[in-house]
């Protein structure tokens, strides 16, 4: 009779057991809510590993991911990925046309064997973010296992080991998981995943973030605010408070603001759950008035008394309101836009694709009268084809492109060439990138054959003789940093055979200290950017100048002294300087004060305008990027955002041995014309062991024709040979803006 009653009970827990799986696995489905009392643990099942699916991997030139029905815990096989030496990789999965929700289940269990110390690994989740689902908002996991075994590794995805501060990760937008690693391995090493399933967890403290997070709005701009709960007991109770000032009758998850006057609010938002706890998030509004700068006129970018740029680095996966972006930045004085673009997204099985989103963002910032500029980055381009890569000086590969092999000037050149084809910008612009990143790269066996051949130098021990230290140290990377200009000049013919007109510019590393200090970027980075300049390949540079140390060494002052001394020959030199200057670092804003004042001392050296890294503001959906709106709101303040002129319908007729030089301006200036039959400026070499140029101003080889009378149409009628050089200059009333062209030659002009 006992073991009657004994079977009976182990069938009733049998049956019992197998309802609430039932259960637990229809809320997969069809959303059925399972809350485990914590008396049965019910598993969940998520992935049983024995196919591939949806998972994937990184760097797949030294990884593998494969099946493995020799090794694993339950069913026909388990997952195995291996990676080859090198800066490990990453094991991916992400939802089949849809997100995951592990709101009810947040623990995973996970099998999980090594065949060798991994060092670094970790488990990873990314999930989008409270009013903005398209963020991606990574949660790193430590993961302990031991070599050689199988070993359960179960993870609550509430509280992550590393997450971004003021994250939480949101269960229900859950879009990747993955494991990985970016230590290097010296060695191969392998990791088998099996049977991962989902349970309930135990109960923790209520954890909440409010979003928005530290917004900016104009006055009467509704602002709502919303709330993520992690944790605790449901129902929760909230409670809403303005200034510190309790908020009556509002007890809902989130709560409208809609502020009357400018300054600053804080909004304090406290919840308690069913068990008593309590916890609280706040946020920060801002609250601005749009700063009076009327429109912009229409011009070339060469030829606006003040270049008022904003730098877009899109995180193309990211969908971003490009109509709203281009609608903020107009109504906050800016006049230029630079959009970085990886050029891996309009690349595809070795040939170029159209990526319409890039049109979308150009078409949208056209729309609002923006000339468009296109920023590219060619070290960073390795990845389109793995031969790209350059070698470092122990003969491994590294992640960086050599642009000395003809794959890659093929490859990047056949692209750049597409986009001039294919999308209506107005320049383009070379990243920092153009050049190598150190000075242990590149001693590919292309550069080994093309230094012999272009040096003579027969009797190079490569590539001993060639590192830093080496008897031929300093005729390599001369001879490399040409290698880098050849490569801008090509993709410069490339892009003029498709765009005659567009505008070309480097973002280029500001020169600092004394002059061997400053030669150090083309010696060791290989970017000799006064070369390119005095070969005419650039129509303007742009020089990082966002540091926040305002005056002394490698200060905002030092940078625009040495960028008009060495770079441009002086104030008004050879070719505009339009400067990077970067009002936040990541998660780090930088001084409102600080910044304005350094816009401020670029003015006071004459410098040609700026371009703020990078947007942040309303219609951008990437978490980390501040708003802009005040830093301008604050400019205005200052008196820094004053209207905008420009020069327009500039004409240059040739006749003979004269030339007639005509333009317009939006405002009475006066005017000024410049030209030498030879140059105005040249280049001086300098350094002893490297050597490289120095752009100087050609003192007493020029005439110059002065109008003073204030007008708005200009013309001047000069003698030419060919090879006359010209430029020209105007000045308005205020004495506030000058407006000086780039040196031309009258070449450029003749049919």
């Amino acid at each position: 009779m006992s073991n009657t009653k004994w079977l009976s009970s182990i069938l009733i827990f049998i049956l019992f057991f197998g309802f609430l799986n039932l259960l637990v696995f229809s809320q997969l489905i069809n959303n059925v809510v399972i809350k485990n009392s914590g008396k049965i643990k019910v598993y969940v099942p998520f992935d049983s590993c024995d196919q591939v699916n949806s998972w994937d991997y990184t760097s797949k030139d030294r990884n593998l991911l494969i099946i493995d029905s020799a090794d694993k815990v339950e069913g026909s096989a388990s997952l195995k990925g291996i990676m080859g030496v090198g800066y490990g990789g990453m094991f991916y999965k992400r939802p089949v046309g849809t997100i995951w929700d592990f709101t009810y289940t947040p623990m995973i269990h996970i099998w999980v064997k090594t065949n060798a110390s991994i060092p670094g690994l970790k488990f990873e989740l990314v999930t989008g973010d409270i009013g903005n689902p398209a963020a991606w908002c990574s949660f790193k996991y430590n993961v302990q296992v031991t070599s050689g075994e199988w070993r359960e590794v179960t993870i609550d995805l509430r509280q992550p080991d590393e997450a971004s501060e003021g994250l939480l990760p949101v269960l229900n937008i859950s879009k990747q998981i993955s494991f990985f690693t970016w230590s290097y391995l010296s060695s191969p090493a392998s990791l088998n995943w099996d049977n991962i399933t989902l349970t309930a967890g135990p109960y923790i403290a209520p954890r909440m973030v409010v979003r928005p997070v530290d917004p900016t709005v104009t006055i009467n701009q509704t602002v709502v605010f919303s709330t993520y709960v992690l944790g605790g007991e449901s129902p929760y109770s909230y409670s809403w408070y303005v200034n510190g000032s309790l908020q009556e009758g509002q007890t809902s998850s989130s709560f409208t603001f809609i502020p009357s006057t400018s300054g600053t609010y804080n909004i304090t938002c406290q919840v308690t759950d069913n068990r008593g706890n309590s916890t609280y998030a706040e946020s920060d509004v801002t609250v601005v008035s749009l700063p009076l700068s009327p429109p912009t006129p229409p011009s070339s970018d060469l030829f606006k008394s003040e270049v008022r740029g904003m730098f877009i680095q899109p995180g193309w996966y990211i969908e971003h309101n490009w109509t709203l972006i281009a609608e903020t930045c107009k109504d906050y004085g800016i006049n230029m836009i630079v959009i970085e673009v990886s050029l891996g997204y309009l690349w595809e099985n070795g040939q170029p694709k159209f990526y319409q989103t890039l049109k979308t963002a150009i078409d949208a910032f056209h729309a609002y009268g923006f000339n468009v500029h296109l920023l590219i980055m060619p070290g960073n381009e390795w990845a389109l084809n793995l031969d790209m890569r350059a070698v470092d000086s122990e003969g491994n590969y590294v992640n960086y492109a050599s642009f000395t092999k003809n794959v890659t000037r093929t490859v990047l050149s056949t692209l750049c060439s597409f986009l001039a084809k294919n999308y209506d910008f107005e320049g383009l612009m070379f990243d920092d990138c153009t050049g190598y990143n150190g000075d242990d790269i590149d001693y590919s066996e292309e550069a080994r054959q093309e230094f012999i051949r272009e040096t003579g130098l027969t009797d190079v021990n490569w590539p001993s003789d060639v590192v830093p230290g080496g008897r031929y140290w300093y005729e390599f990377a001369e001879w490399r940093a040409d290698e880098v200009t050849e490569f801008v000049e090509l993709i410069v013919s490339t892009v003029k055979a498709k765009k005659p007109n567009c505008i070309f510019s480097a973002a280029v590393f500001a020169p600092y200290g004394s002059s061997s200090m400053w030669g150090d970027w083309a010696l060791y980075y290989g970017q000799h950017v006064t070369d390119w300049i005095d070969r005419g390949l650039l129509d303007f540079v742009s020089p990082m100048i966002g540091t926040r140390t305002l005056y002394g060494f490698d200060s905002v002052d030092e940078r625009c002294q040495n960028v008009l001394q060495y770079f441009v020959g002086k104030r008004e030199g050879k070719i505009p300087v339009i400067p990077f200057t970067c009002y936040t670092l990541e998660s780090d804003p930088r001084p409102i004060d600080n910044w304005v004042q350094a816009v401020q001392i670029m003015r006071s050296y004459g410098l040609d305008g700026w371009i703020i890294w990078r947007y942040g503001g309303p219609g951008w959906n990437r978490p980390g990027h501040s708003d802009i709106r005040p830093y301008l709101v604050a400019l205005a303040e200052a008196g820094l955002l004053e209207p905008v002129w420009a020069i327009q319908n500039f004409i240059v007729t040739t006749n003979g041995n004269y030339a007639t030089i005509s333009w317009t301006t939006t405002v009475p200036t006066n005017a000024t014309i410049e030209y030498a039959n030879g140059k105005i400026f040249y280049a001086s070499i300098i350094g002893t062991n490297f050597h490289h140029k120095d752009i100087d101003y050609n003192e007493t080889g020029s005439t110059k024709i002065y109008n003073s009378t204030w007008s708005t149409f200009h013309s001047f009628t000069i003698p030419i040979t060919e090879n006359t050089k010209f430029r020209i200059q105007c000045v308005d009333k205020n004495g506030i803006f000058i407006v000086t062209s780039k040196d031309y030659s009258i070449l450029e002009f003749r049919s």
